[in-house]
């Protein structure tokens, strides 16, 4: 835990210098984009360091083109019958 605390701090560190970098050339765009990321990055770090189980990519892009692939396949397996 004391590991996460550390980690935590750092990151908060490195995210205040940068978005004092960003904030001098009044980017706004810039700075939510980073802002985004930044946020995404520490709390999939964190997540991994509390030993939290993600899924595979493999099987998210399965997830995500099964609503697709499924008809296309039937579709063509028809062909195939005929």
């Amino acid at each position: 835990m004391l590991q996460l605390l550390i980690f935590l701090i750092i990151s908060t560190l490195l995210f205040y210098f940068e978005f004092k970098m960003i904030g001098k050339a009044k980017a706004t765009k810039d700075k939510l984009i980073f802002t985004m990321f930044m946020l995404i990055a520490v709390t999939l770090l964190s997540l991994q360091s509390l030993d939290f189980p993600f899924p595979y990519l493999a099987d998210l892009l399965e997830l995500a083109t099964k609503p697709v692939s499924n008809p296309l396949e039937q579709w063509l397996q028809g062909f195939q019958e005929e």
